[in-house]
């Protein structure tokens, strides 16, 4: 007597990524029958063998990676990034399997240049290749957009110096030689000094020297 095999048993297995059956690794959709020898007992008389059928579907997990380059801060879902770096995070899929996102992110941070100047009559302030004239002692500000689409702020704190002038009025006797202030003259007249000040602007001095006559006296 012949004795048909017995109906397999059946299972359905859904997982992500891989699934293990005897030490196999098993990493895409496939069907595995599995026969296993039996010896004859009172619950099996002809030693008929035991069938598995394994219907194995893998789900994909998701792996992405983005790269991205941020001015101060960059959002990143419900989370605010200020420092450059690798960050992960890990999502349920649709297939209710995890999908991981690596973002590479570098964060630009604005600069700030701060200048303090003296100058004299005037200053010429260049920035990014533009040019500002300033005549006033002041404090200046100016914002530009740099190569990473930071706003940097430009600060000048800015004293103008003007041209210094002043006039002395000076007598002496005549053979006497005036000789302060830089001065060496002994002849009546007007006299400049031209200098320069610690900021480079024109200090000027005029001498206007008046020579007295000795007047002689006569003793009787």
């Amino acid at each position: 007597i012949t004795t048909p095999p017995p109906d397999p048993i059946h299972y359905n297995v859904a997982t992500c990524g891989f699934f293990v059956l005897n030490d196999e690794i098993i990493s895409s959709d496939t069907t595995i029958y599995i026969e296993t020898p039996n010896e004859a007992s009172a619950y099996n008389a002809y030693a008929c063998p035991t069938i598995e059928s394994w219907d194995i579907h893998i789900r994909e997990i998701s792996t992405n990676e983005t790269q991205e380059t941020a001015c101060t801060s960059y959002t990143w879902g419900d989370t605010v990034l200020t420092t450059s770096g690798d960050y992960i995070q890990t999502f349920t899929a649709a297939n209710g399997c995890d999908s991981t996102v690596t973002l590479h992110l570098t964060i630009h941070n604005a600069d700030l240049h701060e200048d303090f100047v003296r100058s004299c009559e005037s200053y010429e302030w260049i920035i990014n290749d533009e040019t500002f004239i300033l005549t006033e002692s002041g404090d200046y500000t100016e914002l530009r957009e740099n190569e990473f689409g930071c706003m940097d702020t430009f600060v000048l704190h800015l004293t103008i110096h003007e041209p210094y002038s002043t006039v002395i009025n000076a007598e002496i006797c005549d053979g006497n030689s005036y000789t302060e202030n830089g001065f060496n003259e002994s002849q009546e007249g007007t006299y400049y000094q031209h200098l320069q000040t610690e900021y480079g602007c024109d200090s000027t001095i005029v001498l206007e020297l008046t020579v007295n006559p000795i007047k002689e006296t006569t003793l009787s």
